[in-house]
């Protein structure tokens, strides 16, 4: 499994597939409840995006632990946690080689998806929405577990974990069932750190027939709004870029 870091392009961007564009980029294609710390991009008409995907500026080899590596968080600026998709491990990365520094249990298998830190507490998401909150998880016989479950099941097939823009909740993304009355649609919900509820309305929801009537005739093919069916977004990941609020 290879570990790659992605690096900006100031120079004039390529073209990206409509699909990952238009669903996994921009809040322009989203709506829903208002959620605090959420704040979907202003609408715009660009369909680039300022990084060549195919350009890694680093490129780190993990171990076999790490062979179905399913989520990544930075912890500061030298240190990198990462899950992986069947045992409750969190594996401490040196952000500069990639290499296993420390490892820290906090369960046993399961399937965990993603992993997300908030200042000196990280956060583990199970797919079934059961959400892992995990204290002084530096110190072996010190750290604390708390086991948040949510009102989320394994339909929901839950992939994607991200701290809101406030820093007050944390996203979870539904990859599968979005939730009663959601036909055909993909949905983010919120978490709150404060309560430690999973809020019943949707944050964000993704309609694919928005997304399709948001594409400028002649920009992209026939055969490419084929791939806005919904049934083929299927959100594994999601983030919140920090300069332009954009939804990824």
């Amino acid at each position: 499994m290879n570990f790659t870091v992605n690096k900006s392009n100031v120079s004039p961007t390529r073209f990206f597939s409509a699909a990952l564009l238009f669903f996994a980029l921009f809040g322009t294609i989203t709506s829903g409840a208002q959620c605090q710390g959420v704040e979907p991009a202003p609408v715009t008409s660009s369909h680039e995006i300022p990084y060549m995907l195919d350009q890694p500026s680093f490129v780190a080899k993990l171990p076999k632990a790490l062979d179905e590596i399913s989520g990544l968080t930075a912890l500061d600026s030298s240190r990198i946690a990462a899950v992986q998709d069947e045992d409750g491990v969190v594996f401490i990365l040196d952000a500069a080689s990639g290499r296993v520094i420390d490892r820290q249990r906090f369960r046993g298998d399961g399937d965990y998806e993603a992993i997300e830190a908030v200042q000196n507490v990280v956060f583990v998401l199970r797919s079934d929405g059961t959400i892992f909150e995990i204290r002084n998880w530096q110190e072996d016989e010190n750290a604390d577990l708390i086991v948040h479950h949510t009102w989320l099941s394994s339909r929901y097939d839950t992939e994607g974990l991200a701290v809101t823009a406030d820093s007050t909740g944390l996203l979870v993304a539904c990859k599968e069932y979005a939730g009663k009355g959601l036909k055909g649609m993909r949905a983010v919900y919120r978490f709150s750190l404060a309560s430690s509820t999973l809020s019943r309305d949707p944050a964000l929801v993704f309609d694919a027939q928005a997304a399709e009537a948001a594409i400028p005739e002649g920009v992209v093919s026939r055969s490419m709004r084929r791939l806005l069916d919904i049934r083929r977004f299927k959100p594994s990941g999601l983030a919140i870029h920090p300069l332009s609020g954009h939804v990824y």
